[in-house]
């Protein structure tokens, strides 16, 4: 080495023994430091929805990153943290990433998020000096969490998202940065669950039976009164036939006579009144609300580190697995009870 070189001494991990030596040219240690102090780029992405992990796919994302980058370059971790926050406890933030393995948490209680932050000076191979690339991952399960970065809409998770994840990564070499981001990418998104066929189309369907048992109401009274109408005007016709002879048989005095007897007072149709129309537009815009609230799964994201959690995973999918189930029999219900109600009426008032 020359005489004009410098030795930057980095300690490696937790180890007091092992060191690594970054040789740098004096006439590049100017653009060392800023490569340790800048971030040129940024990549951030987030996604909302239904995700599940545990401690051993969160060793298993460390793993992957930290051999890629160390496959592409020479490359030594100089930083790392992982943040543990809970409900109703202490955070805890390991600062090694052997503690981050080895780690076991014994409270009880539930894990609210998780963030995950490596810091890397990267050896690129047109550079002269090694550089900063930092990475930030975060699982977020609890809606309630404020999220404070720049780029999220509102700073807030939707409580039917059921959670998020969000990661960054801060670059000097966009290749190495974009490779990177496709590696997050594609691990958190496989973490995500599929969604199913009512989840994808949950907002169509519940639109579609609004508007359904909507319609429903405001109709089928008018249509109950048509029914009854039609058997009234049948059963007075029959009654003014004389001796149930064939109207197309009868002499012009007798159909004449039957007609009179049609177009009196006494024979007027039965008329639905106004208040039961309404009673039948309430009912169904009471159904429609209950479908609304009622019909539908809840998203909900878990993050596995404690035994409570695993618990409560555990409680929400047994829970989950009948309310749906539960919610399309008590709309169905009150359908037919609202079906039932009108068929009644349309019995009580045929004529005898």
């Amino acid at each position: 080495m020359a005489a004009n070189d410098l030795n930057l001494i980095l300690s490696e991990d937790d180890s007091e023994s092992q060191f690594i030596q970054v040789p740098i040219n004096k006439k590049d240690f100017g653009d060392f430091i800023t490569g340790l102090l800048g971030q040129p780029e940024t990549i951030h992405a987030r996604r909302n929805g239904s995700f599940s992990v545990d401690h051993n796919r969160l060793i298993n994302l460390h793993n992957m990153i930290d051999q890629r980058i160390k496959l592409q370059a020479k490359a030594s971790l100089v930083d790392f943290s992982a943040k543990f926050s809970y409900h109703n406890a202490p955070d805890r933030t390991l600062t090694t990433a052997k503690g981050f393995v080895h780690f076991n948490e014994t409270r009880i209680t539930t894990t609210k998020s998780v963030t995950l932050t490596w810091t890397y000076l990267v050896f690129f191979p047109d550079k002269p000096s090694p550089e900063k690339q930092e990475i930030f991952v975060k699982f977020i399960a609890d809606p309630s969490i404020f999220i404070t970065d720049s780029e999220t809409t509102f700073n807030f998770i939707s409580e039917h998202s059921g959670g998020a994840a969000i990661f960054t990564v801060s670059h000097t070499e966009r290749t190495w940065g974009d490779d990177i981001s496709a590696l997050l990418t594609r691990e958190i998104n496989e973490t995500f669950k599929t969604k199913s066929f009512f989840s994808k189309h949950e907002e169509t369907i519940k639109a579609t039976l609004v508007f359904f048992i909507i319609m429903t109401g405001i109709f089928l009274p008018d249509y109950i009164e048509e029914l009854i109408r039609d058997k009234e005007a049948a059963s007075i016709f029959l009654n003014a036939l004389p001796n149930g002879t064939p109207f197309a048989s009868l002499n012009i005095e007798n159909k004449l006579n039957v007609v009179i007897t049609l177009l009196q007072p006494s024979n007027q149709l039965h008329t639905i009144g106004t208040g039961y129309k309404i009673l039948s537009i309430v009912c169904s815009m009471g159904i429609s609300l209950a479908i609304l609230l009622g019909l539908g799964t809840t998203q909900r994201s878990h993050i596995l580190i404690t035994k409570k959690d695993i618990e409560a995973k555990e409680a929400h999918e047994k829970k989950e697995q009948f309310k749906l189930l539960k919610t399309i029999a008590s709309v169905l219900t009150a359908i037919a009870i609202g079906v039932g109600g009108n068929y009644a009426y349309y019995l009580l008032h045929l004529p005898s």
